[in-house]
């Protein structure tokens, strides 16, 4: 992380290499700073942005969740937009399940994960939309998007202007 005491010593020095330093700290500053900021987004996005043809109808609750699939292994999910007040998450109706990424082009592996945590959930999410926020697409994904409703991209452009 950008605060351990020798990076400091290491920026602190009259003759520093910022930019081999910057080099080294980058995967870092991504994966602690950048990558969760841009889940926030992604949240805060779908909750007060999303069209409600986006996700079917207004989410009650959205957040992170973790997902166990049927093999036993737990997928970090960014985005869960769910609808219903019940006192156990668990019988909420899941409108929309998300990844964000910002270092990466979002492709058929991101989308294979979310259509795998969908399956996990059962009868309350197979209407459930995925949405893919990025600031890169494969061609693929988009074209394959393009062709489904229950999957959306969501860019920068869309991101920071809403729909």
């Amino acid at each position: 992380m950008i605060g351990r005491r020798n990076e400091w010593s290491r920026l602190a020095r009259h003759d520093a290499d910022t930019r081999a330093l910057w080099r080294q700290i980058l995967p870092t500053f991504e994966s602690q700073v950048l990558g969760p900021s841009f889940e926030a987004m992604a949240r805060y996005w779908t909750q007060h942005f999303a069209a409600p043809e986006t996700l079917g109808a207004p989410p009650d609750q959205v957040g992170p969740t973790t997902i166990v699939l049927a093999d036993g292994t737990h997928r970090q999910i960014d985005v869960l937009a769910a609808r219903g007040q019940p006192t156990d998450p668990g019988d909420r109706d899941v409108l929309a399940l998300g990844a964000a990424k910002v270092g990466e082009v979002m492709g058929r592996r991101q989308l294979l994960r979310l259509e795998e945590a969908r399956a996990a959930l059962g009868p309350r999410a197979r209407e459930a939309r995925l949405l893919l926020f990025g600031a890169r697409f494969s061609p693929n994904l988009l074209q394959e998007a393009a062709r489904r409703p229950d999957l959306e991209i969501v860019d920068l452009e869309r991101l920071y202007h809403g729909s």
